[in-house]
């Protein structure tokens, strides 16, 4: 019985300890966070994306870029942003009408965040990104 419960209070600590790993591996390092086509820069505390880059096609030949700022950064690494936005064009334009833009990602390490956005807008589509840490 000794041995169960020893066993028991054991497997109960690794379990705590894991939860604890990943809660503090969800909050996310100061700096920018880049994928192959956007970007966003998390500030000083961690708790706030300050800006996050993204465009329509996510390609080399984009049609629309967009720039997104102030998305708070929950206790478990997760930000979300569903708001109208100031759409840009390559050649430095701004589109007269504002654009509904939705963001939804996850620190998975305090390295990396995965997630998707989408500028609703004509045929854009959602795009998944998996944004890591830039060094420097």
């Amino acid at each position: 019985m000794r041995k169960s419960i020893n066993a028991a209070l054991a497997a109960a600590l690794i379990a705590a300890v894991a939860v604890c790993g990943i809660a503090l591996a969800a909050k996310p390092r100061d700096g920018f966070y880049c994928a192959k086509f956007d970007c966003m820069q998390v500030d000083k505390n961690g708790k706030e994306v300050n800006n996050f880059q993204g465009r329509c096609p996510a390609s080399n030949n984009p049609k629309f870029f967009f720039h997104s700022y102030f998305i708070p950064i929950n206790g478990k690494g997760k930000f979300h942003y569903d708001k109208l936005n100031v759409v840009n064009t390559p050649d430095g334009g701004t589109l007269s009408k504002q654009s509904r833009v939705t963001i939804d990602g996850k620190f998975v390490s305090k390295k990396e965040a995965t997630g998707t956005y989408q500028l609703h807008k004509g045929s854009c589509k959602k795009v998944t990104f998996d944004a890591k840490r830039q060094s420097g």
